[in-house]
């Protein structure tokens, strides 16, 4: 598992993300909580791919991106339990 720092300029905002990169992992995803951005990719992708995945989300902005990763982690993680 390889872990690298990135930043994404976007507009006027900067946005900071982590990408993690693993033997392990098939499908690529993106990880908010309240302190950080995580990209969770195969090792096989390459960071542009990474960096326009995080782009493509980007529109929402950090703040709203956070909070609706949150709504909808709440929501699973309420489905889950019953």
């Amino acid at each position: 598992m390889k872990s690298l720092k990135q930043i994404l300029n976007y507009g006027s905002r900067t946005i900071e993300y982590d990408v993690i990169t693993s033997k392990r992992v098939k499908t690529s995803e993106i990880i908010v909580d309240e302190n950080k951005i995580v990209v969770r990719t195969p090792m096989n992708k390459s960071l542009e791919e990474s960096r326009k995945m995080v782009e493509s989300k980007a529109v929402l902005g950090t703040e709203d991106l956070r909070e609706y990763m949150y709504k909808v982690g709440r929501e699973l993680h309420r489905f889950k339990k019953t």
